[in-house]
């Protein structure tokens, strides 16, 4: 192994444990307050593999923006992640019209005012990562050395 290599494995290894156990620590919850949510399944019976799905995305989206921490990959990630929210909560909620229907008796619930909430605040995520890429790059350009070439007019001679 080069010093290249030791110094690229000290680096991911911290990361990658704190990746872990910030994404084990998320599951962990995730089971516990689904055990709460188990009533609920019996009126909704799609609303587990639902929430199931978007704990999973959510996980690797906490694992991923991990590793990336300190790079503009860390805010891409989050730009990616609000519109996960955004166009996942609109398909769960069923563009806001929740209809069940349970023994010959149809249930409809308006959820378009809590949609777009949800909505404003993927857009409020996404104008911040947003910022924060600008951000990075600003500072990115002040700690580059700017190198500035003198430039020579020359009149061409008729």
């Amino acid at each position: 192994m080069t010093k290249n290599d030791k110094s690229l494995l000290h680096k991911l290894v911290p990361r990658i444990l704190k990746a872990t156990i910030k994404s084990m620590i998320v599951l962990i919850v995730f089971l516990v307050l689904s055990q709460f949510l188990a009533p609920l399944q019996q009126v909704f019976p799609e609303v587990k593999m639902l929430i199931e799905i978007y704990a999973l995305v959510y996980v690797v989206f906490i694992f991923a923006g991990e590793l990336t921490k300190g790079t503009i990959y860390q805010y891409v990630l989050n730009i990616g992640k609000a519109f996960f929210f955004i166009g996942y909560s609109t398909y769960a909620l069923n563009n806001g019209i929740i209809t069940q229907t349970m023994q010959g008796i149809t249930f409809s619930v308006n959820l378009q005012i809590f949609l777009m909430m949800i909505i404003f605040i993927g857009i409020l995520d996404f104008a911040k990562s947003l910022m924060n890429i600008i951000n990075y790059m600003a500072n990115k350009a002040e700690t580059e050395e700017t190198v500035v070439l003198p430039v020579e007019l020359e009149i061409p001679a008729k």
